[in-house]
């Protein structure tokens, strides 16, 4: 089926669920539902009265989309009523919009079997042609595949395009032949439609009625000889093939084309698979006698050699088999693969067709790979059974040494494998991975009846692996416990070892604890002692059952006499340690009481306490304690017990052992101890529970690092209370009780501020960013906080980082009580920052008027600058349109200097207010009449308060500025723009129109000859562009680079002004300096209106940019399809090329836009050979780019395969330099010279091998390259 026949199938089922959320996620419906307005909602309910009052309400609510793209109008024609689409239509809905299948209501309606919608729609101007963009599908093609004659009918009678095709589908009639419907294929061809058209990979519509199978519409295509019954498609797929690819192909319709004509030795393009081939699935013999006596060959050879027997014996049809090697087929002949067809029933367990094959297959014993594997590994036992019985040697093997047993072992087909053992196969042949042998295996699966049956015929019981593993290894690693027993009594040795950690048998035995399988090996005197460490870590059996704790076998262990219990591995660790460690307290206990050491240290001098300690063991911990175990040891680096268990939160066992007498201050090497771990884990039990036992709260690392600053860095201030009550006297340093007392004002905490003072902590002492406790005290918030720090000294007019005071930081984070109080203080309400900001400069910005008034009233300057931007106060108060400060300023007399600009940019507060659109302040200002303020006062860049004002759109302001005297034509001198020019820019009509009666000229031009006109076509200004062409403006003025109103609007997609320009006197054929054209441009963009606008104008379709880039080029290049096809349609030349020799072709190629490649090569009249200036043709860049479908395309059209450029590459030397696998087989397929070589005489395996590309090499050595060494 074809992608547009799935779309076809598919499509009512998918926009019924999309457009009404039904059978959606319920988060993915919850999601729509929330994105979808008013008014979707009401269509969703069928709400006619609340649509009636959202669109009374808001016209235009009715072309809102939702996320989907749909519009109300959308949603309501899939389940009406009709009363709700007749609202939205009133109501102005939109009848051609699409959503995201790109649909128009009007097919949404058809879609959904809404008719009487549909003809309700087309009364009121729907278009009956909306498209399918994604697939190419009208609403003709819709009906017409499903079989609605009604439907199509209708949709005829109103205008239908019966010939209407668009991408890779052909015209509504091929739907229609696609699904059978006869009665709708004559009706079409009756009303026009071409019969005998084509979709782009050259289906006809008899290639669509013989896919479906339609007998009675190939038989009207015939009798009417509408096509070629041999037409092709780019793949070579003839109407023949296409009937016989149906899993049940009619005799009728292969027996109609035959009698017709049918070439029944036709080949495909890309496998070369016949007639007779696509006939082997189906397994009738019928169709298979129809095509031989056709002239089918019955020999013929796919790409890969196969013949219609290899796949007749592959698919299982016996009765077919018989046939063709009735009527001569070779059943010698091999695949690329060097397989039969016997080999092809053999590797699907097609035993009865083995059976017949394998005494006329002369080949099969002495071919490259053996017959009998495939079916050996895939378990089908009757296929094995034939070959054996025929000669197949039980112990073939491949090129690896993998036998047939091996393989069956492998996959657990165990009837296969007692078949092949009691039929002559060699338990000693063959290996697996790693070396592994028969016996190997069936352990491994733990098939005891085939380990039995291995053994009795021969198996090598002390066969290794590669990594030293016998069987016995395997056996008492898995715990197999009676193959174990199997293996020993047939003469396993035991003393193998492995070759990794020179394990025995045993160790893996001990490892899982089967004692069992220890005590088996000691009565078959395989076991030397009950020690035996490995040679290469020491590990003894007591040590691995220890570890796992398998307390069976350690107390069968100690109980053997001569045992060295405190035998270690080579690290150190004894077993006793080892189970403490992993916490197997029972084993630590068994071991003790046989006399094992609770102390022996390690090589680290870490002892079991240590490791039970640090690992949270409690039970172990309390009970090596009870034996005597020294809490105070000290390992490596001077770690105790204890700390490693307050390094790791262990409460329960440090209580144990300080209780034992552990030292709490024992400190590391570094000196680190255990309430600094504790305080630096944040854990306050342990803490607390130190603290309270004697805990040093001033011992610090080499570092400096103590208890209190670790708590202080992680916030831990309940932890540094704990331990300033633990301090003694004196203890601590001045640097550190002034780290926690700003630390400590952060969070407002009085009493441990008080502490920390009453230790004799500096009030204003500073951190790195020279911030006091007072600092952080105003910046959190806690006016307590603040107080307590102000009354006991604390300096108000300390300065942080950037100069900042107290002050500055509490206004600036909001916290007017704490603002208050300071100033109540005395602080200084004039201190400037590093940047000249005052607290006047923060109040003003946020517009607090009573601070604001409380500065002033202390000194504050509200003309004060600031040093970065020369902002005043005043001009902060402006910009974020407090005007109450405005009024407090005047009311306090101290709103005198309206006209002083800033040093920075020269702008006046007039301008700042416009610039920030603060209408109410700009009003405020213009209103004081004893300060007269100058409407005209220009910025530093030549700005006036109307420029802004037009800039910005303000036309009240704009008003008020005109009514106040400002001049309307003063220009920038840096680029000559106006106040018309930006306003015409902005799309402020109003404005623009305010100007012009005010005196400015629609003629002024800018430095680079930009009239305003030119702007607002630039930005699609429509209403603007009309005001201004009404008033005399001229509609061709030229830019410096030759720019037009008209080419501009062109470039940015604004349709509306271009067609206005136009019809207004505007040329559509000018062009820029660069010779770039308005249809140039609007194709460059993709604007597809525009361009299609154009050419109902004659403009020249192929001007060329002066790189030789025409209109067409760049649309194929950026994927435009409908520009693509508008402009092949108007006769654009497709042959054209660049300087560079790139054509529209080529370009597309490169880009990968596979639906405009194959629109081009549809047309014919493309050079699909024209090389660039390197030689390159389109193939070979879409090679070089990897565009799959894009090749595909150009090779089924005929693009040369061996094509060559300057250097001698051709494509295949680049896929296989760039591993593209799919790319290179499909050039061998269009017979790429395998062995071409460039100019440095390297073959494309070559340029593969260079570029490690394995499956490349792979690929084409087995299409018979050769690699050299």
């Amino acid at each position: 089926m074809s992608a547009a026949d799935k779309e076809e199938q598919t499509l009512a089922a998918l926009l019924r669920q999309k457009l009404t959320l039904q059978g959606a996620e319920e988060e993915e419906a919850a999601a729509a539902e929330n994105d979808a307005s008013p008014l979707h909602e009401a269509v969703m309910n069928g709400d006619l009265a609340r649509v009636k009052e959202l669109v009374a309400a808001t016209p235009e609510s009715v072309l809102v989309k939702n996320k989907l793209e749909a519009t109300p109008l959308h949603i309501a024609c899939v389940e009406g009523p009709l009363e709700i689409v007749e609202a939205l239509v009133d109501a102005g809905a939109d009848l051609e919009a699409i959503e995201s299948f790109q649909l128009t209501p009007l097919f949404v309606a058809l879609v959904s079997n809404q008719l009487e919608i549909a003809k309700y729609l087309h009364s009121k101007g729907a278009s009956v042609d909306g498209r399918v963009d994604r697939v190419g599908i009208t609403p003709l093609h819709y009906v017409a595949g499903e079989g609605e004659l009604s439907l199509v009918e209708w949709l005829v009678e109103n205008g239908a395009d019966v010939n209407a095709a668009r991408q890779s589908n052909g015209p509504p009639v091929l739907a229609a032949a696609a699904k059978g419907h006869l009665a709708i294929v004559k009706y079409l061809v009756e009303k026009g439609a071409n019969a005998a058209a084509q979709n782009l990979e050259g289906s006809t519509v008899l290639h669509a009625a013989a896919a479906k199978g339609s007998k009675d519409v190939v038989a009207y295509f015939l009798e009417n000889k509408f096509v070629d019954v041999n037409a092709a498609t780019a793949g070579g797929i003839t109407p023949l093939i296409a009937a016989l690819q149906r899993e049940d192909a009619s005799e009728d319709v292969v027996k109609l084309l035959l009698d017709a004509g049918a070439n029944a030795k036709t080949e495909a393009v890309l496998d070369k698979a016949t007639p007779l081939h696509c006939a082997t699935q189906t397994g009738n013999v019928a169709l298979a006698q129809l095509l031989l006596d056709a002239g089918a060959d019955v020999n013929a050879q796919t790409t890969m050699q196969a013949t219609p027997l290899y796949l007749a014996s592959f698919f299982g049809h016996l009765e077919l088999v018989k046939f063709l090697v009735e009527k001569g087929a070779d059943v010698n002949l091999q695949t690329t693969e060097h397989a039969t067809a016997l080999y092809a029933a053999a590797q699907n367990g097609h035993g009865t067709i083995v059976e017949f094959l394998i005494t006329r297959d002369t080949t099969w014993k002495n071919a490259q790979q053996p017959a009998l594997l495939m079916p050996a590994q895939a378990g089908h036992l009757e296929a094995v059974k034939a070959l054996v019985a025929h000669g197949a040697d039980p112990n073939s093997a491949d090129e690896r040494g993998v036998s047939a047993l091996i393989l069956a072992l492998s996959f657990d087909h165990v009837e296969v494998a007692k078949f092949l053992l009691e039929n002559g196969a060699d338990p000693k042949v063959g290996a697996g991975v790693k070396g592994s042998t028969c016996l190997h295996t069936a352990v491994s699966h733990q098939q005891l009846e085939l380990v039995q049956l291995l053994l009795a015929k021969g198996a090598n019981v002390n066969a290794q692996m590669t990594d030293g593993f016998s069987p016995l290894h395997l056996a008492a690693q898995l715990g197999a416990v009676e193959i174990f027993n199997e293996l020993l009594k047939k003469g396993a040795d035991a003393t193998l070892t492995a070759a990794a950690n020179t394990f025995l048998a045993a160790h893996y035995a001990a490892q899982l604890g089967m004692l069992e399988m220890l005590e088996a090996l000691e009565k078959a005197g395989q076991l030397p002692n009950w020690e035996l460490p490995t040679t290469k870590d020491g590990l003894s059996l007591l040590y691995l059952s220890a570890a796992n704790g398998h307390e069976n076998v350690v107390r069968h262990i100690i109980s053997k006499k001569g045992i060295e219990i405190e035998g270690h591995a080579a690290t150190g660790a004894t077993p006793l340690y080892v189970a403490c460690q992993q916490g197997n307290v029972g084993a630590v206990k068994l071991l003790a009481e046989a006399g094992a050491s609770v102390a022996t240290p390690m090589a680290d001098r870490s002892t079991p306490l240590h490791v039970a300690s640090q690992n949270g063991h409690t039970d172990v911990v309390e009970y090596l304690l009870s034996k005597g175990a020294d809490a105070k040891a000290v390992m490596n680096g001077n770690a105790t017990p204890l700390y490693l268990a307050a390094q790791q939160g262990h409460f329960e066992i440090l209580k144990l052992l300080h209780g034992k007498g552990a030292d709490v201050n024992a400190a590391m090497t570094d000196g680190s101890t255990p309430v600094l771990i504790a305080a630096d884990k944040g854990n306050e039990e342990i803490v607390s529970f130190l603290c309270e036992h004697g805990a040093n709260v001033a011992m610090a690392m080499a570092n400096g690092m103590t208890p209190l600053y670790a708590a202080a860095a992680k916030e831990q201030f309940k932890i540094v209370e704990i331990l300033l009550d633990a301090a003694k006297p004196g203890a601590l340093s001045s640097a550190e009780i002034n780290t926690l007392l700003i630390a400590g004002s952060d969070g407002g905490r009085i009493e441990l501020m008080q502490k920390l003072l009453d230790l004799g902590a500096d009030v204003n002492a500073t951190n790195q960013s020279r911030f006091t406790p007072l600092f952080r005290a105003c910046g959190s918030g806690h006016l307590d906080a603040v107080k307590f720090l102000v009354e006991r000294g604390a300096d108000k007019e300390a300065k942080g980082v950037n100069e900042m005071t107290c002050l500055h930081i509490a206004l600036s984070l909001r916290q007017s009580e704490i603002v208050k109080y300071l100033i109540d203080q005395g602080a200084n309400a004039q201190a400037q920052a590093v940047d000249g900001s005052t607290a006047l400069h923060v109040v003003a910005e946020a517009g607090d008027v009573e601070l604001f008034g409380l500065l002033l009233s202390k000194g504050a300057d509200a003309y004060a600058a600031t040093s970065e931007n020369s902002l005043t106060p005043v001009h902060i108060a402006v910009q974020h349109g407090h005007l109450a400060l405005l009024v407090k300023l005047q009311k306090m007399g101290l709103l005198t200097d309206l006209e002083a600009p800033t040093k920075e940019g020269g702008v006046t507060l007039l301008y700042w207010a416009i610039a920030h659109k603060q209408t109410e302040i700009v009003r405020f200002l213009l209103s004081q009449k004893d300060k007269k303020v100058n409407v005209n006062a220009a910025a530093q860049n030549g700005s006036t308060p109307l420029f802004v004002a037009a800039q910005v759109g303000d036309l009240e302001v704009v008003r008020l500025l005109l009514g106040a005297g400002a001049a309307a034509k003063i220009m920038l001198e840096n680029d000559q723009s106006s106040a018309l020019h930006v306003a015409a820019q902005g799309g402020q009509v109003e404005i623009v129109r305010l100007l012009v009666e005010n005196g400015a000229d629609v003629h002024d031009t800018m430095g680079n000859k930009a009239t305003p006109l030119y702007l607002a076509a630039q930005q699609g200004h429509l209403d603007v562009v009309k005001f201004l062409v009404s008033q005399g403006a001229s509609v061709d003025p030229a830019m410096q680079d030759q720019s037009t109103p008209l080419l501009v609007a062109a470039q940015n997609g604004h349709t509306g002004v271009v067609k206005y320009l136009h019809e207004n006197g505007a040329n559509p054929a000018t062009h820029t300096a660069s010779n770039a054209t308005a249809i140039y441009l609007a194709a460059q963009r993709g604007h597809v209106e525009i361009v299609k606008y154009l050419l109902t104008l004659d403009v020249p379709v192929d001007s060329s940019m002066k790189d030789g880039s025409t209109a067409l080029m760049v649309a194929a290049q950026n994927g435009h399809f409908e520009l693509v096809e508008a402009l092949c349609a108007k006769g654009a030349d497709q042959t054209a090329k660049m300087a560079v020799g790139a054509t529209a072709l080529y370009l597309a190629a490169q880009n990968g836009q596979t639906s405009v490649v194959e629109l081009l090569l549809a047309h014919g009249k493309v050079d699909k050979e024209a090389t660039m200036s390197d030689g390159s043709t389109a193939l070979h860049i879409a090679v070089q780019n990897g565009h799959v479908e894009v090749v595909q395309l150009l090779l089924a059209h005929g693009a040369s395969a061996n094509a060559t450029m300057t250097d001698g590459m051709t494509p295949l030397h680049i896929a296989a330099s760039c591993g593209y696998v799919p790319i290179v087989m499909m050039l061998l397929v269009a017979r790429a010279n395998i062995e071409a070589k460039d100019d440095n005489r390297m073959t494309p395996i070559d340029y593969a091998a260079m570029g490690r590309h394995n499956d490349t090499v792979e690929v084409l050595m087995a299409n018979g390259a050769i690699l050299r060494s």
